[in-house]
């Protein structure tokens, strides 16, 4: 992941030993990283959708407040 300069199976560890960071504020970041660099929301959103789903895939929960779900779900048309 360019992001976090991490590979899945890195990733994977630390979520495994609960470090320090929790993924799901580095999530959030993500987002806000990729709108800034001039993405669109709906580009956004998909990206830390397959983010997310990767997650899922390892069961490994990411647990989101629900303000901060609505705020990942949210796209705006560009044009």
């Amino acid at each position: 992941m360019l992001f976090t300069q991490l590979e899945g199976s890195q990733i994977l560890e630390d979520k495994k030993k609960d470090q320090v960071y929790s993924y799901e504020k580095k999530i959030l970041e993500y987002h806000d990283w990729l709108i800034k660099k001039g993405f669109s929301e709906t580009y956004a959103k998909s990206n830390v959708g397959a983010v997310r789903g990767f997650f899922s895939y390892y069961r490994m929960p990411l647990t989101f407040r629900r303000s901060e779900s609505k705020q990942l779900s949210e796209a705006n048309r560009k044009t």
